[in-house]
């Protein structure tokens, strides 16, 4: 048996997302009017036929991803997924001819596959051992050799293309894709999660364990409530609101582009409140590298869709950069945003517009992030959410947390944790055993010295007897 998905950007670590049937908002890609993925086997190859819907116009575009026996197929914003039941032979593997017919606008391909069914009916995704295939590939236009265009859309509802108009330089001090358009989402997302891997430190994550390491000066953010009725704007922050109102372009959006755009909110919140909480809400300046760092959105141009993968990403990015890493600390960021949701609109609006100035005055300037999202979201927060849609997604974003574990991270701090109770306990165990052979050896001197005089004294008396 073999399964077939279609969505615009499926998370990659996990094909399975029954979670999603508790959420309020349901966007259900799986109904979609698309004829599903054919494949037929011809001796030990497999032939793929992977349609695309007439609203993709740089269909030149493309991705290919193999990982054991699944194929994953990015196009433009497009990303399909087919569990083969035969795991691909990758050996030797070069010049695939990438067929696309114009007419029936959809793509062919061959991969050789092995012999044997896999055992099993479904793969177990890990994003890491990804096999990026592309480069091996050939694209033929209804028989034509044509060049393969890297040109993915990026930012705001994937609204940008092209190169940014930024300095390449510039770009690489605020974020680690410093050209998004080279990337397909997909590849954003297997960069992003193979940097964090290696950024990841055991050891800095246990020092906070058992005492969250609080630079001298700041208070603990984990006792900081955030002032939630603060929502007066400065003159500042209201000269910046008018423009944005004044000068940005409306925008038409489907369903499925606002459920994008809600996670590149949530996911920009999140490093908002992070930053609240460790400079008591006065934002500093690291405050800007804080709430660009642990946002995936900001740092990789990263779309996400579905929030619990927004709530994944950020509590492993706060696991691995900022100086404070608990993992409460983390949940408790993700139950802020949840209640500023419910809050509604000018908390959120003040913070995105602290976000904004915050960028415009970074040492290392960040008005491309304001170009690309900021700006963006203080427009869809101020003209496009109402109170439903604040109420729907925070309700949505607190299930989401409900569903995400330390194992969901695939950081193995549960097992970290372990090591550190079991050497902990050992410590605890050594030093009982070394007080009590101390006392032993106490009592035992005490005795010993008792004795000692008990003799002495019996040895006085015989001597005096003898005088006598």
């Amino acid at each position: 048996m073999f399964c077939c998905y279609f969505c615009l950007g499926l998370p990659l670590h996990a094909l399975s997302l029954e979670s999603r049937k508790y959420l309020k908002i349901e966007i259900n890609f799986f109904n979609m009017d698309i004829p599903e993925i054919v494949h037929t086997f011809i001796e030990n190859d497999c032939e793929i036929k992977v349609p695309i819907t007439k609203r993709i116009k740089h269909y030149k575009s493309f991705d290919i991803f193999i990982f054991e026996s699944l194929f994953v197929f990015v196009c433009d914003v497009e990303t399909t997924m087919f569990d083969c039941p035969r795991k691909f032979n990758l050996t030797d593997l070069k010049n695939v001819s990438i067929c696309f017919n114009s007419k029936s606008w959809e793509f062919t391909c061959t991969l050789p596959c092995e012999a044997e069914l896999k055992k099993g009916t479904k793969t177990e995704v890990k994003t890491c051992l990804f096999n990026r295939i592309t480069d091996s590939c050939v694209l033929l236009v209804d028989g034509e050799v044509c060049e393969i265009e890297a040109d993915f859309p990026y930012g705001f509802s994937a609204f940008y293309r092209g190169k940014p108009k930024f300095d390449e330089d510039d770009m690489s001090q605020i974020c680690r894709v410093t050209d998004p358009s080279r990337l397909s989402h997909v590849q954003r997302t297997i960069q992003r999660e193979n940097d964090e891997t290696k950024d990841f430190c055991p050891d800095q994550y246990k020092l906070n364990f058992f005492k969250l390491q609080i630079p001298e000066g700041h208070e603990d953010p984990m006792r900081f409530e955030i002032p939630y009725d603060d929502i007066d704007l400065t003159e500042d922050d209201k000269c910046i609101l008018e423009h944005i109102r004044a000068k940005h372009t409306d925008f038409s959006l489907e369903k499925d582009q606002m459920f994008n755009i809600d996670c590149d909110l949530v996911s920009v919140l999140l490093g908002i409140c992070y930053d609240i909480r460790f400079t008591s809400n006065d934002p500093t300046c690291v405050s800007s590298w804080t709430r660009t760092i642990l946002s995936a959105t900001l740092s990789y141009f990263e779309r996400f869709e579905d929030l619990i993968y927004v709530v994944e990403s950020f509590i492993r990015r706060s696991l691995i950069y900022p100086l404070c890493r608990k993992y409460e600390l983390s949940r408790l960021c993700v139950e802020d945003v949840v209640k500023a949701l419910q809050k509604g609109k000018p908390w959120l609006l003040k913070q995105l517009l602290i976000t904004y100035n915050c960028f415009c005055e970074a040492e290392f300037n960040r008005k491309a992030l304001n170009k690309y999202f900021i700006r963006h979201l203080i427009w869809y927060v101020d003209k496009v959410m109402d109170d439903e849609h604040f109420q729907m997604l925070s309700e949505n974003l607190d299930v989401s947390l409900s569903a995400v574990t330390k194992t969901c991270l695939r950081l193995e701090i549960g097992k970290i944790e372990f090591e550190l109770l079991r050497e902990l306990i050992s410590e605890i165990q050594l030093e009982m055993a070394t007080d009590l052979a101390m006392e032993s050896n106490e009592e035992s001197s005490e005795s010993d010295s008792e004795e000692s005089i008990s003799h002495n004294e019996g040895g006085f008396i015989s001597i005096d007897s003898e005088s006598d």
